[in-house]
């Protein structure tokens, strides 16, 4: 059935609030996580860690990443067009790798920060506080999963486009490249921990763990599409492709 020039003008508008909702979501999180990374990488560190320094965390690797996709959207909802190649990879790329890192970080972290706060962080007690501020951890741990969720469910019409299995394979590749990072920078030989403590542990335990967070990171991109609100959702839930 042919839209009438009322339901056009409808749906132009929607699609500009949703826009700017994008552009409000993305420069918010680069103002508010650029200032928690900041804060973050200028805590004093344990001696154990101190060699590897901030970028042996998957918070600082993942909030820097936010960063990108951050100035990606931003620059795509100023200056590119739907359906262009560049909207298609602020959309359908960076934005759903990004929200899925993010997703682990702050679902591994919170727990452990709330009731084991000894196994997430260097010589810390199990009653102890960490160094960092409640304002600056909530600006690395929680606001970019929060504005990328709220980009994700509030203003993308349809659910992510990525097939299940090129976002298995790039997950996976994620993963893997993290644990080969953390054996080529922290130094064991000079006395150096990796920067969590539930990750000093023996082979095969350390794979384990790995191989358990990389799948629960793509459950969380399974999911996400599973449970987006669009009402093309269910035809959407196959396995597309970009």
């Amino acid at each position: 059935m042919t839209k009438t020039a009322s339901q056009v003008s409808s749906v132009d508008d929607t699609n500009s609030k949703m826009s700017l909702l994008s552009l409000f979501l993305n420069s918010s999180s680069l103002i508010f996580t650029s200032w928690g990374v900041y804060k973050a990488t200028n805590v004093v560190l344990p001696p154990n860690l101190q060699l590897a320094g901030p970028k042996q965390f998957l918070t600082i690797i993942g909030a820097y990443i936010t960063l990108v996709n951050n100035g990606i959207q931003v620059l795509n909802l100023l200056f590119s067009t739907e359906g262009s190649t560049v909207d298609n990879i602020a959309r359908e790329g960076t934005l759903p790798i990004t929200l899925v890192i993010e997703s682990i970080v702050s679902s591994v972290y919170w727990p452990l920060r709330l009731f084991f706060i000894h196994m997430i962080l260097h010589g810390v007690e199990p009653d102890g506080e960490p160094n960092l501020s409640i304002q600056a951890d909530l600006c690395v741990h929680l606001f970019p999963v929060v504005s990328l969720l709220m980009d994700y469910f509030l203003v993308k019409q349809e659910p992510f486009q990525m097939s299940k299995g090129v976002a298995w394979l790039i997950i996976t590749a994620f993963g893997f490249s993290y644990n080969r990072w953390l054996k080529y920078i922290v130094a064991k030989d000079l006395g150096q921990a990796y920067p969590y403590p539930f990750l000093d542990v023996p082979e095969p335990y350390l794979s384990i763990i790995f191989l358990a967070v990389t799948t629960i990171s793509w459950g969380f991109y399974c999911l996400y599409i599973w449970i987006h609100p669009s009402p093309d959702a269910a035809a959407l839930k196959g396995n597309k492709k970009l």
